[in-house]
């Protein structure tokens, strides 16, 4: 019976210090991840850990530890964020979404990709909290509208060139460059002068 104890004991210390091995590993990932991590408990939704970087987003003084994430960010319980936290819960499974906007007071717009795991108990199975990983990706979408304009506005400069130079008339050459121009900066009209420098007047053709 004491041998029976003493080996318990012994098995229960193992895991215990394989429990804090884990747990000293887990919590130097997400210190040094380059992503945003954070773990919300359930179903009171309260944030139980958060990396640097998952810190750093909240537009809110002191520490969040313990905070509801609704109070931590104050839009996410207007939008779809708690049927998602909800869906995860019930289905206990992941969920990644991309490109999602989250308005930021001092930043506006800024888009993120990130995922919501579950983590589930070891004995009922049930979630008992949340892992959200986020990445934003704020500057790469900005980067892709800035080259998607940029190949917008060289596609109409080529149409525009090949009607200038199939044109033969100069009336219609300038209704081309009027109508492309408009195109091009997003414009509700456009009008072309000409400006005679002997009469220093301007005419409209």
């Amino acid at each position: 019976s004491f041998a029976k104890q003493a080996g318990i004991s012994i098995e229960n210390a193992r895991l215990f210090e394989e429990n804090l091995r884990t747990t000293a590993f887990i919590k130097n990932v997400m210190t040094n991840i380059p992503a945003a991590v954070a773990v919300v408990s359930v179903p009171d939704f309260r944030l139980k850990e958060a990396n640097p970087l998952y810190r750093e987003i909240p537009e809110v003084e002191g520490d969040i530890i313990g905070m509801y994430i609704w109070d931590v960010f104050p839009g996410w319980k207007e939008s779809d964020l708690p049927q998602i936290f909800n869906q995860v819960i019930e289905t206990k499974q992941p969920v990644t979404f991309y490109e999602y906007m989250f308005t930021l007071l001092e930043q506006g717009n800024t888009y993120w990709n990130f995922t919501l795991s579950p983590n589930l108990h070891l004995e009922s199975g049930e979630v008992e909290s949340i892992t959200i990983l986020t990445v934003e990706v704020t500057e790469e979408i900005a980067l892709r509208k800035r080259i998607e304009e940029a190949n917008r506005e060289l596609q109409v400069l080529n149409t525009m060139s090949e009607e200038i130079i199939r044109e033969l008339t100069l009336d219609k050459r300038l209704s081309s460059i009027c109508k492309h121009a408009t195109e091009l900066v997003d414009a509700d009209g456009c009008v072309i002068a000409l400006f005679h420098e002997e009469r220093q007047e301007i005419s409209y053709p």
